[in-house]
């Protein structure tokens, strides 16, 4: 019934756009590379093993995808959420890369 809604999929549709812009604009901002996405999900390179970055993201509650699965191992893949979870994902994210940047440098 959902997918004959086309309300409901162009609103969905535009959500995912909007989540997607969200999330890479921060990624530019950072200098993160990633793969261009169509899809409700995003391949983010972090640069450090997907599994490690899962870890520290599932012991705050987000849940996403090590890229080791997909032969990806230096990569995360992460769905498109609404505002709160993309900012919730981002904040994580951030605090992560800050701790293993520091971690590096002493």
């Amino acid at each position: 019934a959902a997918v004959e809604d086309e309300t409901f999929v162009m609103y969905c549709r535009n959500q995912n756009r909007l989540g997607m812009k969200q999330i890479t604009q921060r990624l530019e901002e950072w200098n993160i590379s990633y793969y261009h996405s169509q899809a409700n999900f995003i391949l983010i390179n972090t640069e450090c093993n997907g599994d490690e970055v899962f870890q520290y993201l599932l012991q705050r509650g987000i849940i996403i995808r090590s890229g080791n699965a997909l032969g990806f191992p230096n990569y995360i893949r992460v769905t498109i959420g609404n505002k709160d979870e993309n900012e919730a994902f981002l904040a994580a994210l951030h605090d992560f890369l800050q701790e293993k940047k520091s971690r590096v440098t002493i």
